[in-house]
């Protein structure tokens, strides 16, 4: 199944994240000892659901099956939600991470 414009998968770690525009909407991920993956839909919204399915290719099949049925929602439901974050990485920014030491008494 082809997904619509706009949405499209991405790696996430060693998971898969479906994307819509630069947001997150869906995250597949392997459960340990081959027990089948955990679906998300919805990600950072109040509407968060969860399926858990047997394998990889079905959770891939679920999410577009979704993303297809209920894409006038979707879009509905992430333009209220602000501008998707850029990726530094796509920016050449680096992050500083260093910070003052607390005084020792």
């Amino acid at each position: 199944m082809s997904l619509p414009v706009g949405f499209q998968w991405r790696p996430w770690g060693s998971d898969l994240h479906l994307d819509l525009d630069g947001r997150g909407i869906g995250l597949i991920v392997e459960l340990p000892e081959g027990r089948g993956c955990r679906v998300s839909r919805n990600d950072g919204t109040t509407n968060l659901r969860f399926e858990f399915l047997p394998s990889r290719d079905e959770s891939v099949r679920f999410l577009e099956s979704w993303a297809v049925r209920w894409e006038e929602r979707i879009r509905e439901q992430y333009r209220g939600l602000g501008y998707a974050l850029p990726e530094e990485r796509r920016m050449g920014i680096e992050v500083q991470t260093t910070h003052r030491r607390r005084r020792r008494r």
